[in-house]
């Protein structure tokens, strides 16, 4: 018992002799396994309800993600088109035509084209096939020959689209055909059909 109190006093000691050292010495680190603790409490398990994150905020003068290039973004860009009108978003849809689509006759300004393809889908339902590089029609040079827009289209680039309305029964009455050109800001649609 002796022993055990010269220890302890010791002990005490070294422990004041240490804090009152003039260099702090580092204290011990944690041992990588808990001790444990006869009256531990569980601890919390988390929820798994997750968190809801806030939602994006839009900025109107954003750059909008680009389609993707080749015949895949040919084709995307004639699907967002049709999209764009199904959903009733005219001026997006007006905004993806090239300029000589957009004075077509039938068409001439925004108003006369909401018009139009409102007209037009009440009539052709929802539904319809698009296919790109379409076989069963003239070629990309054929169908631009001729045309005033003929020098706008990257030939090596531009892909033909064609769009047909399941519900149009009568012959290629809802059969639409797109030149679809690359321009350094995007997809530019030109009918042709």
């Amino acid at each position: 018992m002796g022993r055990s109190i010269v220890a302890s006093a010791l002990a005490l000691v070294l422990v004041v002799a240490a804090c009152q050292s003039a260099t702090p010495t580092p204290s011990p680190s944690p041992s990588p396994s808990p001790t444990p603790s006869p009256t531990a409490s569980p601890s919390p398990t988390p929820s798994s309800t997750p968190t809801p994150s806030p939602s994006p905020t839009v900025n109107p003068n954003a750059t909008p993600t680009a389609l993707p290039t080749g015949g895949p973004g040919a084709f995307y860009a004639v699907r967002n088109y049709e999209q764009d009108l199904l959903a009733g978003d005219y001026a997006k849809a007006w905004a993806l035509l090239s300029k000589s689509s957009q004075s077509l006759s039938r068409w001439g300004t925004l108003a006369g084209f909401t018009k139009e393809r409102a007209a037009f889908l009440a009539t052709s339902g929802t539904a319809y096939n698009e296919e790109l590089s379409p076989t069963n029609t003239l070629t990309l040079r054929q169908w631009i020959e001729g045309t005033s827009w003929q020098p706008q289209i990257n030939v090596a680039n531009a892909y033909l689209v064609s769009v047909k309305w399941t519900s149009i029964t009568a012959a290629y009455a809802g059969w639409e055909i797109w030149v679809v050109n690359p321009t350094k800001t995007g997809w530019s649609l030109y009918l042709v059909r």
